[in-house]
């Protein structure tokens, strides 16, 4: 017996991987909390007609807009292979945006506060991604074969809960840097991808527009540099100058039809942070991100008559965190 205990002690531990990949052990389950914060305030208004900027000495009113959103998940990763999840039951336990807006009202211009509470029917469901090795993507179904849940609910979820898309495609050393796609800076905000957090006056259409603009045309740059491994944790570095844009011609309600109407969003964001990745459990531990954000929302409006166009320029912070456990 003290033989085999004295073999045991000597013999080599598992080697850890170089650099950081998926590697759960088959049956290991994560429990993965991601929270979001946004802050923005109005700093300055234009206003011009037919081209011409207008000076109408108004005082600027307070505008605040805060946005907090929360979404936990459990993971169980059935099977793992070539650095991912090869089969992995999502279970959503948590999925909720809170939003507010407090800026003057009528009649006399007190501060009036307008709060928005957005949740999601995936909330409670259980969901199975099955990777396609042919079609190179998951299959994606309810883990429940007999949930009643809309199928549509499956629509664009990400298998992707781990924050893959940083990790490098080929292998790395410490201090080697990566450019990732600016496209992916959205993934930061979006972990599981759509997980269709609305409120009761959400347009389901609308809101998918919205985010699919907002992806498709992210531009700048996000690199990603293998900071250190050091106990058995890699850590990550995260620098993002990215902007994107959205354009928007829905009427608001109550408009007249004849009235040609244009919303145009350009967000700039500068930012950065790290993720940590345990080695050893081969699967991210955290993530924290922060940094700096401009909002532009120009609109446009005309209807038999001079063009009238105002522009709002706001700017705030936002912070985007996640923990592994």
């Amino acid at each position: 017996m003290r033989t085999l205990l004295i073999v045991g002690a000597l013999a080599p531990l598992a080697a850890l991987p170089e650099v950081p990949t998926v590697a759960v052990e088959p049956g290991t389950k994560v429990t993965k909390r991601f929270t979001n914060e946004l802050h923005l305030e109005l700093d300055e208004i234009t206003f011009s007609i037919d081209g011409e900027e207008q000076d109408t000495g108004a005082e600027l009113p307070e505008v605040v807009i805060d946005d907090a959103g929360e979404i936990v998940f459990v993971d169980e990763y059935v099977s793992v292979e070539g650095g991912r999840a090869t089969e992995l039951v999502r279970t959503f336990e948590t999925l909720t945006d809170e939003s507010s807006q407090s800026a003057p009202g009528p009649p006399d211009g007190e501060i009036v506060e307008q709060v928005r509470v957005g949740s999601s029917d995936l909330e409670g469901e259980s969901v199975r991604f099955t990777w396609d090795g042919d079609a190179d993507e998951y299959d994606v179904a309810f883990a429940d074969e007999d949930s009643d849940a809309d199928a549509e609910l499956l629509e664009d979820l990400d298998a992707d809960g781990d924050f893959r898309f940083l990790l490098p495609e080929e292998d790395v050393e410490v201090g080697d840097a990566w450019e990732l796609d600016a496209v992916l800076f959205d993934k930061l905000f979006a972990p599981g991808g759509d997980l269709k957090i609305l409120d009761e006056d959400d347009d389901r259409d609308e809101d998918r527009e919205f985010s699919d603009q907002f992806r498709d045309n992210l531009s700048g740059d996000v690199t990603v540099t293998l900071a250190s491994i050091e106990d058995g944790v890699a850590t990550l570095e995260i620098e993002c100058e990215v902007e994107t844009s959205v354009e928007r011609d829905d009427l608001p309600e109550g408009a007249p039809a004849e009235l040609e109407f244009m919303q145009a969003y350009v967000f700039s964001f500068e930012a950065e942070g790290e993720l940590l990745w345990d080695m050893s459990a081969g699967h991210a531990s955290s993530l924290e991100m922060e940094g700096d954000v401009e909002l532009q929302v120009t609109t446009t409006q005309q209807m038999q008559g001079p063009e009238v166009e105002s522009t709002q320029f706001m700017s705030g912070t936002f912070a985007v965190s996640a923990t592994f456990e």
